[in-house]
């Protein structure tokens, strides 16, 4: 991970001015036990199909992938000067465990995976991507998805 220090003055600038969100309250979830929770991913890692359009840099909205896509029908389209690709091209898994998940459910750890994952353009305003949040989050309700690994990139 890159330290503030570490980057392009612009860069630097822009990220640090960028305001964190409080919030008033914070809801209150009853999940079930995690060795019979369902499981999906959202990574920031603006991952697409091959063959679908790629992110943009300013792109707001969101990529379903199907879990059981093969890796190699996997792209990473983050556009980002200051985005490190090296792990990810070295290991899919870096920023999209999806094989990780299936060997916590093989051990009983998780009770199952869901169908499909999500991935977006991480370098945005957080502000701009509330809608994307909804629709994932209306996702991930139709799927009966207990709880997310969020993995920003």
């Amino acid at each position: 991970m890159a330290r503030l220090s570490d980057l392009h003055t612009a860069s630097r600038v822009r990220l640090s001015e960028i305001e964190c969100p409080s919030y008033d309250a914070q809801p209150w979830v009853q999940l079930p036990a995690l060795d019979r929770s369902r499981i999906a991913i959202i990574s920031s890692a603006a991952l697409i199909r091959r063959g679908d359009p790629v992110f943009l840099p300013t792109d707001t909205g969101w990529r379903p992938v199907p879990h059981a896509l093969p890796d190699n029908e996997l792209l990473l389209s983050h556009v980002s000067i200051n985005f490190d690709r090296t792990g990810i091209q070295q290991d899919l898994e870096v920023a999209f465990p999806r094989r990780r998940l299936d060997e916590l459910v093989e051990r009983g750890v998780i009770g199952s995976v869901g169908s499909t994952h999500y991935t977006f353009m991480g370098s945005n305003d957080p502000k701009l991507l509330a809608d994307t949040a909804r629709d994932i989050a209306g996702h991930l309700k139709a799927e009966r998805i207990d709880a997310a690994i969020l993995v920003p990139v």
